[in-house]
């Protein structure tokens, strides 16, 4: 596998933001600042709490990405209920960590009860 510089990351930022798509929807792509990247290191978010913006955010790129795309649902999925709530935004997969760690195959089962058959 190549490596890519960070030069090379930040000229392909560049590109991409300046494909006549992308400037028609008013998109620019950039590497974050040292210290956005510091700040986003020091920890954060994680399990229930995540579970809403995760599903709004699962909600609004179903609609923008139409049916054909696939989303794996990611963030705060701690219950069978939550699951559920996740898949009805828009997500075609689960991703189960946090819930997972602290529940253990019992999240699994109790998940797919959760699901229609």
């Amino acid at each position: 596998m190549d490596c890519v510089t960070w030069l090379d990351a930040r000229e392909f930022c560049k590109r991409l933001s300046a494909l006549p798509e992308e400037k028609a929807a008013g998109r620019t792509y950039r590497l974050p600042t040292e210290a956005e990247w510091e700040f986003a290191q020091r920890g954060g978010l994680s399990g229930a709490p995540l579970h809403p913006l995760s599903v709004k955010l699962i909600s609004q790129l179903r609609a923008e990405l139409g049916a054909a795309f696939p989303i794996i649902g990611v963030g705060g999925i701690v219950t069978g209920t939550l699951a559920r709530e996740t898949l009805r935004a828009g997500a075609n997969l689960l991703q189960v960590y946090t819930g997972f760690a602290y529940r253990g195959p019992a999240l699994l089962e109790e998940i797919m009860r959760a699901l229609p058959a």
